[in-house]
């Protein structure tokens, strides 16, 4: 992969994924990058495009697994809110009948 072709947030999302989860020296490589100015980072991109590129698609899917949870987290909160309305729908539907049955003794 050519250098120009990894965009800057790619690169720092590779960087990120490099300390939390690369070995040894994919750490070093980011611990540089992070310390560098932006010539030597370019230098750093340029001679190691597969080690930004393989953590960049790493910081890609971990991006992805997080959107697709959030999405679970959001259906599954709409649905609670969705039964528990239901729930109180049918609540106050049996204590308007209770309240207007109230006069009839059983």
């Amino acid at each position: 992969m050519n250098t120009v072709e990894i965009s800057e947030d790619a690169r720092l999302n590779a960087v990120r994924v490099m300390q939390e989860i690369g070995g040894g020296f994919a750490q070093a490589i980011a611990t540089a990058f992070s310390r560098a100015d932006p010539a030597n980072r370019e230098r750093l991109v340029f001679a190691f495009p597969e080690l930004f590129e393989r953590y960049a698609a790493l910081a890609a899917e971990q991006a992805d697994r997080a959107m697709l949870e959030d999405k679970r987290r959001d259906g599954y909160a709409r649905r609670q809110q969705a039964q528990a309305l239901q729930l109180q729908q049918r609540q106050d539907a049996v204590e308007q009948y209770l309240n207007r049955n109230s006069h009839h003794n059983f």
